[in-house]
C-alpha cells in the first residue's frame, strides 16, 4: 500500500475480527535511494463480546427469546442489544435479556441471533449463537394450554403509531379488565372488561381515549386485572 506525502492517516478496511496486524511506515525522500527506517506498530481488531446462550421457543403464535449478557464487557458498557430476525433488526434496551416476537406466520422459518452494541467505542459485537424455529399448525391446534400461565405478555409494536396490540395469556377462564393510564396516573381508556377463556389472546389499542379522542404522544401504562392477578407494563406512543 503506497500513500502520498500529503496523507497522514490511512484506513484499512480489509481486516478480520480478532486478528493481529503489524503496520509499518517508510518515508521516501526526493533524493535517490533516500528512505527512512521502518516504523512499526501492531494492532488487534477487537472482537466485541457477544451475548451468549440464546434460546428460542415457539409458544402458540409467538417466539420467545432469551439470552445472557457477555462474560466480560472490556470494551465499555452495553448501550443496546440488536435482535436479528432474518432480514429484520429489532433494537432493545441493554437491561433486556428476553424478547417475545409476535410478528410470526405459520409455516415460515425464522432465524434469530443477537449482538451487543457497546457505547464507549460505538462498536457492535460479533453474533451470538443462532436459533432457527418455525410456528406450525400443530402448535396452534394443540394451543399449548397446559404450559400457559396468567400473564401480561407485552405489546407490539412498541414504540407505536397509531396502533399497538397488547398480548396476554390466561391459565383459566377469567373476568379480565385492561385499563390504560397516562404518565400522570390518570385513566384514559378501559380497553377491555369482559370474560375470556383460557389461552393466549390479544387486543388492539388505537391510541384513543374513552371519549374517542386521539391521545397525545408520550408514555402510557396498561394494567391488567384477572382475578387476583394484577400486572402493568409501559408503552410509548410516538408521532
Amino acid at each position: 500500500m503506497l500513500a502520498t506525502v500529503s496523507v497522514t492517516h490511512y484506513i484499512d478496511d480489509t481486516v478480520e475480527i480478532d486478528t493481529e496486524y503489524v503496520y509499518g511506515v517508510i518515508v521516501v525522500y526526493e533524493g535517490p535511494n533516500e528512505e527512512s527506517c521502518v516504523t512499526e506498530a501492531a494492532a488487534i481488531v477487537p472482537a466485541y463480546n457477544p451475548p451468549k446462550d440464546l434460546h428460542a421457543v415457539a409458544d402458540v403464535s409467538a417466539v420467545r427469546l432469551s439470552w445472557a449478557v457477555p462474560n466480560s464487557q472490556k470494551f465499555g458498557n452495553i448501550s443496546a442489544f440488536n435482535i436479528y430476525k432474518n432480514d429484520t433488526i429489532i433494537t432493545v434496551s441493554p437491561s433486556t435479556v428476553e424478547y417475545t416476537d409476535y410478528d410470526v406466520i405459520n409455516g415460515i422459518d425464522y432465524t434469530y441471533y443477537i449482538t451487543a452494541v457497546y457505547e464507549d467505542l460505538d462498536g457492535e459485537s460479533i453474533p451470538s449463537n443462532s436459533q432457527t424455529i418455525v410456528i406450525t399448525e400443530v402448535m396452534e391446534s394443540n394451543n399449548l394450554q397446559p404450559h400457559l400461565k396468567t400473564e401480561l405478555l407485552g405489546n407490539y409494536p412498541n414504540p407505536f403509531n397509531p396502533e399497538t396490540i397488547i398480548h396476554f395469556s390466561l391459565s383459566v377462564a377469567s373476568n379480565l379488565r385492561i385499563d390504560i393510564y397516562n404518565i400522570k396516573g390518570e385513566k384514559v381508556k378501559t380497553l377491555v372488561n369482559s370474560s375470556y377463556s383460557p389461552g393466549t389472546h390479544k387486543v388492539l389499542w388505537n391510541g384513543k381515549d374513552d371519549k374517542g379522542q386521539v391521545v397525545s404522544s408520550g408514555i402510557y401504562f396498561y394494567k391488567m386485572y384477572a382475578g387476583d392477578f394484577v400486572s402493568a407494563k409501559k408503552m410509548i406512543l410516538m408521532k
